[in-house]
């Protein structure tokens, strides 16, 4: 038997905090305007750009879950239900309505095989960062902070279970703070 804790009094080794891919508007229109050999992966990751949805709930999203321009649907990391309403470009970015149990997007099984798809996608469109599904998301979250979406509203448009989960993305949000310091007013010196 060990008489006491050897890790009492050890402090924890605080992880680093990871820098947060995201993509300005502009480099979204790039990406609109650029070929994509796969066209569904453009139409679905544009998508996720315009509602904050996670790679593994949109190949999961059917027909059924699109009612009167929201999302109904379970996510699938949280397992908790989630009612999403959407943008009018996300809307778009849907298409026509099809079956009521059809995937809403035709999406290759393979991640690595999206992802591969991504890389040429962003070549094409001569943008110089890693694209993944996840950098979509982040662009969701950052376009909302950016646009004065609150963090609240942020936080339960993601389906985040913690504020602080979403409070990673307000610290990318460097114009806010070079507007908010800016508003303070002068003296003269």
């Amino acid at each position: 038997m060990i008489p006491r804790n050897p890790f009492a009094g050890v402090e924890h080794v605080k992880p680093k905090e990871t820098e947060r891919a995201f993509l300005t508007i502009e480099e979204l229109r790039q990406l609109a305007a650029a070929e994509c050999r796969y066209p569904e992966v453009k139409r679905a990751f544009l998508f996720s750009s315009f509602s904050g949805l996670r790679i593994s709930d949109v190949r999961r999203l059917t027909w059924s879950n699109v009612r009167n321009g929201k999302l109904e649907f379970r996510q699938k990391k949280t397992d908790g239900v989630e009612y999403l309403p959407l943008s009018e470009q996300a809307r778009r970015l849907l298409g026509e309505n099809g079956v009521s149990e059809q995937h809403v997007f035709n999406l290759p099984r393979s991640l690595w095989t999206i992802e591969k798809v991504l890389r040429a996608w962003a070549r094409e469109a001569s943008i110089d960062k890693h694209l993944t599904f996840h950098v979509s998301r982040h662009t969701f979250a950052t376009m909302a902070l950016s646009h004065d979406v609150d963090l609240f509203t942020v936080s339960k448009l993601l389906g985040h279970k913690d504020i602080s989960t979403t409070q990673i993305y307000a610290r990318i949000i460097d114009k806010k703070m070079q507007e908010a310091v800016s508003r303070l007013p002068e003296i003269n010196l």
